[in-house]
Order: C-alpha cells, then sequence, then structure tokens
C-alpha cells in the first residue's frame, strides 16, 4: 500500500539528509495525529459509538504510518508506546480499539508481546 513506500521514503530521506528532516516530519504527523483523535473524541457522542469512515480516516492512516515508521527504525518503540498508552487513556471505544488493532497488526512483534503482557 502507499502508506509503507511513503514510510519507506520518509526513512530513506533520515538516512541520507539527516535526523533534523525526520524530526520535523514526526513531529508534524504527530501533531496531527493529536488534531485528528480530538476531532474524532469531539465528534461523536456517548448516544453514537460509530465514526464516520472520513473523520477518522486520516488519524488510522497515522497510526499506520507510525507502525511502519517504526518498522524501519525511523521512530524508536517508546513513540509507539505513547501512541497505544493515549489510546488506552480514555474509554475504549470502537474507533480506538480499531486504531490499536492496526497497530498491533502492522508486524510490530515486539511492541505486540509488551501490549499482550501489559493488558494480561
Amino acid at each position: 500500500s502507499y502508506v509503507v513506500l511513503h514510510a519507506a521514503f520518509v526513512s530513506s530521506l533520515h538516512k541520507l539528509v539527516g535526523t533534523a528532516f525526520a524530526a520535523y516530519f514526526i513531529q508534524n504527523a504527530v501533531a496531527s495525529y493529536k488534531q485528528h483523535l480530538a476531532s474524532v473524541d469531539e465528534k461523536s457522542t456517548a448516544n453514537s459509538t460509530e465514526v464516520p469512515d472520513d473523520l477518522g480516516k486520516e488519524c488510522s492512516n497515522l497510526v499506520v504510518l507510525f507502525s511502519e515508521l517504526y518498522n524501519f527504525q525511523v521512530i524508536s518503540c517508546i513513540l509507539v508506546y505513547d501512541i497505544i498508552h493515549s489510546l488506552l487513556d480514555k474509554d475504549l471505544s470502537k474507533f480506538r480499539a480499531e486504531l490499536l488493532l492496526k497497530l498491533l497488526r502492522s508486524k510490530l512483534c515486539g511492541v505486540y508481546s509488551w501490549c499482550i503482557l501489559t493488558l494480561c
């Protein structure tokens, strides 16, 4: 998929240009992720647990991007752990559970086993 290609491109620029590019990219991506997650939390009410697909798509794609950046060793596990903690901080909605599953299913073996041990 295209997210893997974008993560590979960021990884190659991280190796060629330096850490300043990756730091700037990750900083903007995390800010965008927080903004989209807050808007999803704000729009979803107690009566409707369903989130429209177009509303949560950006947040979902950013979670997949973070997991692929972890696979390409651009970000460390600390950022992935922070994302997991932020998803588990509030009540676990259907959307947050989907984001956790996307994060865990994307070849994150070490993070997956850590989450299983933490949640049990």
